[in-house]
């Protein structure tokens, strides 16, 4: 069984649109048919590192490369650098955020590669801020794959690793332990004491006042997935295990100790309301202590098979910037068309603002989530996958300031909303469009003092709505079949309008 994800790709070019606050850029390759943007980052300079895989075309024997993208601040391209090959081929692991970890001086790469002899192995590879390799260190098992998935620095100085091993039967949490210099001192197995023996960590952490690991990701429980928070001491050995699924499953992505000492971890939580044979989720955010008691949690949007939290960061007041996507429109059989999603929360978990980038409506230019970091200016730079577009496919990023604004109108314009209705028309949906009766109105800003009017044909109001969600369910099951006018009502005039068809 492979997670492993492999890529195809060509041609060179970069396209973008900018503004003052924020901008969108694509990078295309020559000899590259499909590109993945994994990770992308802030350097000390102020320039900006793209870290993905482009699909080598320019040999007999193509080959998924490492490929690291230097711009400056305003995303122009510098430079590139390609590493691996056929007989050593860097792979995309697309359950995975994140695949590096920034000091001051230098970053760490770490992910798997599949090697002349068709072995699953993983590398932890330091390189300097111009793409340069400073050091690289091969991790093998004898008898399992090695996937790496997280790092985190020790507070002696070495690094600890997570992600998982693997058989064809089993797949056991995965610690090692190194030093400074990426050489191993140790290394552990966790395995699960469920029935089903699959189990993997995400990220990893060292507590800064106990000096345990915290460990997040998945565990399966029968056969279903749930979330996984993992608790050891120093050298590796389980002390708790618990989920904070709920009934009906989930999983952790990402992992921070926050200012306070405790631990943010986000993901997805199975809501149990499948729609065909796939579940619906929605993003999951926990605060937990170092026992394992929950402080808080919280959940966001309205049920998808694209939901997710994948990343998060905490700023220097407290409050959390959590990256993700979510894509409604499979809930009602249209085409997948995934937006990333942004969520500002405060330390105690009250949302600040959600924001929604790129249209719901293409699913060709659907943007997927593969990580979030903070720049110095305490803005964004997220790393983007164009999941669904056809190739040739671009490493892809968006950077956005502090206040969440992009290159989008719907986003940079009023936040009262009213802008967005005017002019952002390829930014809201109803989905779905015909239907039974039941509708859903999507939009990425809540206006403020607006509500939704129906008209039916004979230019009478049958029903008034108030705006208060982001994903507003319209009824009109009731009705006759037939043409109807939703309009958007805000301070007292029609600022949008749409034809509604119930079959």
């Amino acid at each position: 069984m492979r997670l492993i994800a492999i890529y195809f790709f060509l041609l060179y070019s970069v396209l973008s649109w900018s503004q003052t606050n924020g901008f969108y850029r694509q990078y295309y390759f020559s000899n590259s048919v499909v590109s993945v943007c994994r990770d992308a980052f802030e350097s000390p300079s102020g320039n900006l590192i793209l870290v993905g895989l482009t699909y080598d075309t320019s040999q007999a024997n193509n080959s998924n490369k490492l490929t690291i993208v230097g711009t400056d601040p305003n995303g122009n391209y510098l430079w590139r650098k390609n590493y691996g090959s056929k007989k050593f081929e860097h792979l995309d692991n697309i359950l995975a955020t994140r695949c590096i970890y920034k000091t001051a001086n230098n970053f760490f790469y770490f992910a798997s590669v599949l090697d002349s002899n068709n072995k699953y192995l993983s590398v932890l590879t330091k390189f300097d801020f111009s793409g340069d390799t400073l050091w690289q260190k091969k991790f093998y098992d004898p008898t399992d794959d090695v996937v790496f998935q997280g790092i985190a620095p020790s507070f002696d100085g070495g690094w600890f690793v997570t992600g998982f091993f693997q058989t064809t039967s089993a797949r056991s949490v995965l610690i090692i332990k190194t030093d400074l210099n990426g050489k191993e001192l140790w290394r552990k197995k966790v395995n699960s004491t469920n029935s089903n023996p699959a189990q993997d960590g995400h990220r990893i952490i060292q507590d800064s006042l106990t000096k345990k690991l915290i460990i997040v990701g998945y565990q399966y429980i029968g056969t279903k997935i749930y979330s996984n928070v993992l608790i050891a001491d120093s050298l590796g050995n389980k002390i708790f295990q618990t989920n904070y699924s709920g009934t009906f499953g989930g999983q952790f992505n990402d992992l921070i100790q926050t200012i306070d000492k405790n631990f943010i971890a986000v993901g997805i939580k199975d809501q149990g309301n499948n729609l065909g044979s796939n579940s619906r989720f929605k993003g999951h955010v926990v605060k937990f202590d170092i026992s394992g008691s929950i402080l808080w949690q919280r959940e966001f949007d309205t049920l998808a098979m694209y939901n997710n939290c994948n990343t998060v960061n905490e700023l220097p007041n407290g409050d959390l910037i959590i990256g993700g996507h979510r894509d409604t429109c499979h809930n009602y059989n249209l085409p997948h068309s995934p937006q990333i999603r942004i969520i500002k929360l405060d330390k105690n978990g009250n949302l600040k603002w959600k924001k929604y980038y790129g249209p719901n409506n293409n699913a060709q230019l659907s943007f997927l989530n593969r990580s979030l970091n903070l720049t110095s200016s305490l803005g964004m730079v997220i790393a983007n996958e164009f999941w669904y577009k056809p190739n040739p496919r671009p490493l892809s990023i968006i950077k956005l300031d502090s206040t969440g604004c992009d290159t989008f109108p719907s986003v940079c314009q009023n936040y009262s909303g009213i802008d967005y209705f005017l002019n952002g028309k390829n930014f809201w949906t109803i989905c779905p469009n015909p239907s039974y009766g039941l509708f859903n109105l999507s939009i990425p800003i809540l206006p403020l003092d607006s509500y939704i009017q129906i008209i039916n044909s004979f230019g009478l109001e049958i029903k008034r709505i108030k705006i208060e969600s982001l994903h507003q369910n319209i009824d009109i099951r009731e009705q006759e079949a037939g043409f109807y006018l939703l309009n958007i009502i805000h301070n007292g005039r029609v600022v949008k309008s749409n034809k509604l068809i119930k079959q």
